[in-house]
């Protein structure tokens, strides 16, 4: 049930959901493989809903509590943040990514199948933007989309916490 305490935790709840699928659509639907960057940027909004379906079950046990959950959401996202960040500076080219990222797509026209099961599987460049909108990348859009969730998370916990006080 959502609630004045729930509210916070049930909408960043969706909204992670809403990432995830997302991502998974671009992934599958427009064959857009994610690099190494991109899949730790989907790991932080699992952690995220994990901690948002643990919030929800402590609002039912010790509503108290939702706020720790919530605290814990918040860090949750300060990681995908992080992640973001990192992944548009290495799109931008403002510092190198990780070694993993620089590999580049395999083609594999004209190797038969037992030698492509064989061999290593490479993941995209992260320094490449598969795809755009307004000028920014998918990482960079997940960037605001995480800023924008922080200050829901902060301004939920600030009220929470002041209106149990008052």
């Amino acid at each position: 049930m959502i609630t004045r305490r729930t509210i916070g935790i049930w909408g960043v709840g969706l909204v992670a959901l809403g990432m995830l699928a997302a991502a998974h659509s671009f992934e599958r639907l427009l064959g857009l493989d994610p690099c190494l960057l991109c899949l730790r940027q989907r790991e932080s909004y699992w952690v995220v809903l994990t901690f948002a379906a643990l919030g929800m079950v402590l609002a039912k046990i010790r509503p108290r509590r939702v706020e720790t959950a919530q605290a814990f959401v918040g860090l949750g996202l300060v990681h995908g943040l992080s992640m973001a960040g990192f992944h548009v500076g290495v799109e931008q080219g403002w510092w190198p990514g990780p070694a993993a990222c620089s590999a580049g797509a395999a083609n594999l026209s004209g190797l038969d199948l037992t030698t492509a099961l064989d061999a290593p599987v490479r993941a995209p460049s992260c320094a490449d933007i598969a795809w755009q909108f307004l000028g920014l990348s998918m990482a960079a859009w997940n960037a605001i989309v995480l800023v924008g969730l922080l200050a829901f998370v902060g301004v939920r916990l600030y009220d929470l916490h002041h209106h149990d006080r008052s």
